[in-house]
């Protein structure tokens, strides 16, 4: 699936957000839905339950802002077999770029105030 990116307890907001605008730059159709899962998580989010093919976040600092819903925000992902999960750069560009924009803006401002 391409490009690998490390993401560890000492990354960054910097180095975050430089991997989600690389990954909409990207012209590989895939991403591991596992490395969405880590940045969600390092931003302070949490996956939801959701059902079929649907994976679902949330995210407190988006329940304040206009137009989400509950602070949540989802995409559909694709399934290879095994444990193989990906979600297609379309939807990534279309689906979760902008909330994963937003929450490290957010965070920025935050970090700004302390």
């Amino acid at each position: 699936m391409g490009e690998k990116y490390k993401i560890r307890e000492t990354t960054s907001i910097e180095e975050l957000e430089d991997i989600v605008e690389s990954l909409r730059k990207t012209t590989n159709n895939e991403i591991d839905l596992q490395l969405i899962r880590k940045i969600v998580a390092h931003l302070g989010g949490q996956e939801m339950k959701a059902e079929g093919s649907i994976v679902r976040f949330h995210h407190s600092l988006l329940e304040d802002q206009v137009g989400y819903t509950y602070g949540l925000f989802s995409t559909h992902q694709k399934h290879k077999g095994g444990n193989e999960r990906f979600i297609t750069s379309k939807d990534y560009k279309h689906y979760l770029y902008r909330h994963l924009a937003l929450i490290i803006v957010l965070k920025k401002k935050e970090k700004e105030k302390e």
